[in-house]
């Protein structure tokens, strides 16, 4: 009787206010008069995910952690997705939390984004938050930031999330998730994205008949209610029926559905 967890889907980003990130661009430098070829990682800012869904906020509590409440949240996102993908951008992103400091300062936003903006990390993610990110617009340097200038402890985590988000980060990849060099822009952690129909609980969910049935053997997956508009997941046990699959009573009755009901259903071993 209590909410052990939490997780965000978005439909739509980027449409009401800008999705800003940075992207980390490789330019070659080279003169011919000095014998020199090098290659400069640049900072650009962007905002090229306008239109894409959004998974994120996953949060489970401590003592939940080690019972796989946080993959079946995670999945259930895919699982709302896949009921009705036409709600949901073509290409979904997940921001992954950079490195934060256990005061609460990011290395990254110190050493690059203060000093124009003149504000705390906390100010400044709060600001994004609660604004119309113009004052991102107003203020963000316009030209890009040359890597190699910034101080080494923004360089090193440029690209990585907090150690407490590996867990999530893996669970993204192992769903198709790919890390393509677009950061976060105020801690500098990893933007990593998918297709929306390539990611792998979407794609391998499918329709089936629920049966009711003793079930003591069988593979672990989700169920989830039907219409989009009534949606509710929950993990089981599940045994293929050939047309139909069986579930436990208590499945059933968590998922308000009856024998005989159609759901999507998502199954561990799924071609």
């Amino acid at each position: 009787k209590r909410i052990a967890g939490m997780a965000q889907v978005k439909a739509s980003i980027g449409v009401t206010k800008p999705f800003f990130n940075y992207r980390v661009l490789r330019i070659a430098q080279a003169s011919a008069a000095a014998a020199r070829r090098f290659d400069l990682d640049v900072l650009a800012l962007v905002n090229e995910f306008t239109g894409c869904a959004e998974v994120g906020s996953l949060f489970v509590r401590r003592e939940h952690r080690l019972g796989g409440v946080g993959r079946a949240l995670a999945q259930a996102r895919y699982m709302l997705i896949a009921t009705a993908p036409d709600r949901f951008g073509e290409r979904v992103v997940s921001e992954l939390r950079g490195v934060i400091t256990p005061e609460g300062t990011s290395p990254f936003w110190d050493h690059l984004g203060a000093p124009f903006f003149k504000m705390s990390f906390a100010e400044a993610d709060k600001l994004s938050a609660t604004s119309d990110n113009q004052f991102i617009l107003d203020l963000m340097p316009k030209y890009p930031i040359y890597v190699d200038l910034l101080h080494p402890d923004a360089r090193a985590v440029i690209g990585r999330c907090h150690p407490e988000g590996e867990g999530a980060r893996k669970l993204l990849a192992e769903e198709g998730f790919r890390y393509d060099g677009v950061i976060d822009i105020f801690d500098g952690g990893p933007v990593m994205t998918a297709p929306r129909d390539a990611i792998r609980t979407r794609r391998d969910a499918r329709m089936r008949v629920l049966r009711h049935g003793d079930v003591t053997s069988g593979v672990l997956g989700l169920v989830a209610r039907q219409p989009f508009s009534h949606f509710s997941c929950a993990p089981a046990l599940i045994a293929d029926g050939g047309d139909s699959v069986r579930v436990s009573a208590e499945t059933l009755h968590a998922l308000g559905c009856s024998d005989g009901d159609e759901a999507l259903v998502w199954t561990a071993n799924a071609a």
